[in-house]
């Protein structure tokens, strides 16, 4: 799984944009440059929006921060630690499934979780 991830992160712009599957990623990324830059919290520098997760901005913010150098490295860096979270989270998967079913099944379960997209058990 992180090999994917950082394979993703060495591909030309084109290919990097395509990775994020909706525009609501740009959404957010948007208004994380914004707050980054000192604009606030808005999308267009105009008005201000509540049309976010506060949490992810939290981590997007600082990341975005470095979107002065270079407008592509916070999205490189963002696939990093989206791949984090979803390692972290199957691995949480895993011990907490581990108690209540055997340990076989709780690896194959966290195991989807993580590698299958849309999967939930």
């Amino acid at each position: 799984m992180l090999g994917s991830h950082l394979y993703v992160t060495q591909v030309p712009p084109r290919s990097l944009m395509n990775w994020y599957p909706s525009d609501d990623s740009y959404y957010n990324f948007k208004v994380a440059q914004n707050i980054a830059e000192g604009h606030g919290v808005t999308f267009d520098r105009i008005s201000r929006t509540n049309g976010f997760h506060p949490l992810w901005m939290a981590v997007c913010v600082p990341v975005f921060s470095l979107a002065r150098h270079d407008l592509y490295l916070p999205l490189r860096l963002l696939v990093m630690v989206s791949a984090l979270v979803s390692a972290g989270s199957g691995i949480l998967l895993y011990r907490l499934l581990r108690q209540a079913l055997s340990t076989p099944l709780a690896v194959l379960v966290s195991t989807a979780w993580v590698l299958l997209p849309g999967f939930t058990p």
